[in-house]
């Protein structure tokens, strides 16, 4: 059985008598049935990864595509984290691998949890980025499209392994729209309403428009 601490002594547990506040310094029952205690922090990974690992692999078979963004168009690297992160969690994180890589908290290999983005150097000196889902194995958008690799096995990413980056739940609130709907900033709020509109170069309406035009049609 398992209860949540509040402090000064105190907890917070189910019994046969309903919910119940308990004090662990005058309960002996509890004192001599005490086994430990864990926390969980910001540095857990998402509530949502089995759910990401999940998509993840779903799409395994995607064909791969540069400029792609969606299973119909297909996916390079970056989008493919982009789209399944999206999908599950409802954040936006960039599709530019080596930002996915700075905005996430760095983790060691050997504390990999699923949902985490493991990183590797192309031919290209490109950085690439996949989703970790169990036992050193990852999903990731190849030239031969998305598939699942194993951080041992295949010697072209072991040898080109450079890092790893965890989002969690705290991370991905900063990515959400949603987080800002109710900003007290106007500007905020305005600049909320044109997420998703397609980009072109000097466009200059709502429909589609570049960075000059949202700067100064949001102020």
């Amino acid at each position: 059985m398992s209860g949540i601490y509040i402090g000064n002594g105190q907890f917070v547990i189910v019994t046969s008598e309903g919910i119940v506040l308990r004090n662990m310094e005058t309960s002996s029952y509890y004192q001599d049935r005490y086994v430990g205690a864990k926390r969980y922090d910001g540095d857990t990974p998402p509530s949502t990864d089995h759910d990401i690992v999940q998509l993840a692999r779903e799409l395994i078979g995607t064909l791969y595509n540069r400029t792609g963004s969606s299973p119909e168009e297909g996916f390079n690297s970056g989008s493919f984290v982009y789209y399944v992160y999206k999908e599950i969690t409802g954040s936006w994180l960039s599709k530019r691998t080596p930002a996915l890589y700075e905005a996430g908290m760095e983790v060691e290999r050997e504390e990999l949890e699923p949902g985490d983005l493991v990183f590797f150097e192309n031919d290209d000196e490109e950085l690439i980025a996949g989703i970790y889902s169990e036992d050193d194995q990852f999903v990731i958008a190849t030239s031969s499209g998305v598939e699942e690799r194993h951080l041992d096995y295949n010697t072209y990413y072991s040898d080109r392994y450079v890092g790893a980056a965890r989002y969690t739940d705290d991370r991905l609130e900063k990515s959400n729209p949603l987080t800002y709907e109710d900003h007290e900033n106007p500007i905020i709020r305005e600049a909320m309403n044109y997420i998703g509109t397609p980009y072109l170069m000097t466009g200059s309406t709502l429909d589609a428009f570049d960075c000059s035009f949202f700067c100064t049609n949001g102020f």
